[in-house]
């Protein structure tokens, strides 16, 4: 297959200068070096997107691009399906020049709106791919059936409970501005098998428009294999996160790796980029989150971000000598910082990260090696659900 696109190219290439030395016959012809005045060698466009290639060539009299012939200075409408380079010819009576445009096609990514006003009802953020995460937002006004509720937080108060929760549809849309008046709702705790019936008695939608301090941590034992998807999903997430807030990101194994600390999510993203990390060492995870909130602990009045810890394993603490995860959670919850974790594979720990979780009054995630690529649906989820939720 390479060797027949690479025989296509060079079969393009000999006609584009076949096409534009055929043209050597009119009069007049322009002398010189062929320079590009305005050219970009590269664009970056979404699935389903197009893209305008503009040119300014000095010395040019014959442009062609893709068998047509243009001006010396002109752009093209593109539509590509998938990440294809294409090809200007150039000529004048001394000189032929091939100018090579690469246009990258990258995969949509649903854009989660935050900031202090509430969350727009747009048709392009609706997504239409089957998910039981949190991939679009979606109106009230469009009728959506309710396919999951998940609850993303929840905390004591004297007469009763407080619960966080979003409401998705079947393609993992939030429903937007649903009115939970028409609705008689319930719920019930199941506790070794004996079910507890609560009543409701108020739902409000809630949008919040604080920054945030988001504290990524990382298993970087034996066991975190597929490290590299995880980072690249993280990657691709924090693109889509507001640049209001903050990140800080740690990779923990038998010590702790600072990499990144209070900045902003889109250059979390190019160090991240940046950065070969090996798996290597044993998991000390309780250790690693009791260094991460005192580093909390020290900066939480010197700003008025609220903190949020989001934990990646692959296996179970092995290594932590001098504190237990209960130890973290009589840390966090005297802070009051929720600690969402994501298990993934057969070596994390569910019976570790379920009370780790609940008992900070977060949520956790149990996911299979299959389910890798869902990774930043979850971060995606967890960060929205910290804005928007009812």
């Amino acid at each position: 297959m390479q060797l027949k696109a690479t025989l296509y190219a060079l079969m393009l290439i000999i006609a584009l200068a076949q096409l534009v030395f055929s043209c050597s016959l009119l009069e007049p012809r322009m002398k010189g070096d062929i320079e590009a005045i305005d050219f970009i060698d590269t664009y970056d466009i979404e699935e389903g997107k197009c893209c305008y290639i503009s040119w300014d060539i000095k010395n040019a009299d014959r442009v062609v691009f893709q068998t047509k012939k243009y001006a010396s200075k002109d752009s093209v409408r593109v539509c590509p399906d998938d990440t294809t380079t294409f090809t200007i010819a150039t000529a004048n009576a001394e000189h032929t020049k091939f100018f090579k445009v690469k246009v990258n096609v990258n995969p949509y990514v649903p854009k989660i709106q935050t900031g202090s006003e509430f969350i727009t009802s747009n048709i392009d953020t609706i997504s239409l791919e089957l998910s039981q995460y949190f991939s679009g937002i979606i109106p009230y006004q469009y009728n959506p059936k309710i396919n999951n509720i998940k609850i993303t937080g929840f905390f004591n108060q004297e007469n009763g409970i407080l619960v966080n929760f979003m409401p998705l549809d079947l393609f993992g849309n939030f429903i937007d501005e649903l009115e939970f008046g028409n609705h008689n709702l319930s719920f019930q705790f199941v506790k070794d098998n004996v079910r507890i019936p609560c009543s409701v008695t108020n739902v409000e939608k809630i949008s919040k428009s604080g920054k945030n301090h988001i504290y990524f941590i990382i298993e970087n034992s034996f066991n975190a294999q597929h490290i590299a998807s995880v980072i690249n999903q993280l990657r691709k997430s924090l693109l889509a996160f507001s640049n209001n807030d903050l990140v800080s990101i740690y990779f923990v194994n038998h010590k702790i790796n600072r990499l990144a600390e209070s900045v902003t999510p889109n250059y979390a993203s190019l160090l991240l980029s940046s950065n070969n990390i090996v798996p290597n060492g044993l998991n000390s995870t309780a250790n690693g989150l009791i260094e991460v909130l005192d580093i909390i602990g020290s900066e939480i009045n010197k700003n008025e971000a609220k903190p949020i810890i989001i934990l990646c394993n692959f296996s179970g603490d092995n290594s932590s000598i001098t504190y237990t995860l209960s130890d973290v959670v009589k840390v966090a919850r005297k802070q009051k910082i929720p600690i969402y974790s994501i298990g993934i594979g057969l070596d994390a720990k569910s019976y570790q990260l379920t009370p780790l979780s609940n008992s900070t009054n977060a949520r956790e995630y149990i996911i299979s090696q299959n389910e890798i690529d869902d990774v930043h649906k979850i971060f995606n989820e967890i960060y929205f659900s910290q804005k928007n939720a009812y």
